[in-house]
């Protein structure tokens, strides 16, 4: 099928190739069938060439609808990934949040074994001093209870049991001090003896 501006190029070429007319000024011969045989291709190929531009525009159209199509799936694409980064951010959030209720809790939980263990650790330490305290005392007790009984008898042997009731009544002290936060007293002036007594 020739294509209108083949024909038109064509029929320029006839007629600028046309002989002009003697004294006729810008008139030239032109063969009339020449001429109509240019007409009616032009009108045989016009709706032809018409079509052609119909269906150019129409696929413009598709390209433009297909194209308009996809930069829609491209935007809609990239909310939703947005979204889910918004989403895995709220995650993060609530991840770090529940981390900070653990550790919140695991210290806390800590701090009260502590204070707890250090309570006992302190009432298993006044405990053992009054235990301590009681032996001794009852010793003390029992030591004075034979030194009335051997009042009359051998002078060393009252000496030295005299020197261990000095010994029981100074470790008391330093038992009472201990208690007490004191530091550790010194013997007390007239003991006769500085020997701990087991």
């Amino acid at each position: 099928m020739i294509k209108i501006d083949q024909v038109i190029k064509d029929m320029e070429d006839y007629l600028v190739n046309c002989k002009p007319i003697k004294f006729s000024g810008n008139k030239y011969a032109v063969e009339m069938d020449v001429l109509e045989d240019y007409i009616n291709s032009l009108k045989h190929n016009l709706p032809a060439e018409v079509k052609n531009y119909k269906k150019l525009l129409m696929n413009q159209d598709q390209i433009l609808r297909s194209a308009q199509a996809e930069a829609k799936s491209i935007v809609d694409k990239a909310l939703q990934e947005r979204e889910a980064l918004i989403n895995n951010n709220d995650i993060v959030k609530e991840a770090y949040k529940i981390r900070d209720q653990i550790l919140g809790d695991a210290k806390a939980s800590a701090d009260a074994m502590i204070s707890d263990a250090t309570e006992y650790s302190n009432q298993v330490r006044e405990g053992a001093l009054e235990y301590a305290d009681t032996v001794l005392s009852k010793a003390s007790d029992d030591m004075r209870s034979m030194f009335n009984v051997f009042k009359g008898a051998s002078t060393d042997f009252l000496s030295g049991l005299e020197d261990d009731m000095y010994t029981l009544d100074r470790n008391r002290n330093e038992l009472a001090a201990m208690k007490n936060g004191q530091p550790k007293a010194s013997a007390s002036s007239g003991m006769k003896a500085d020997i701990d007594f087991d």
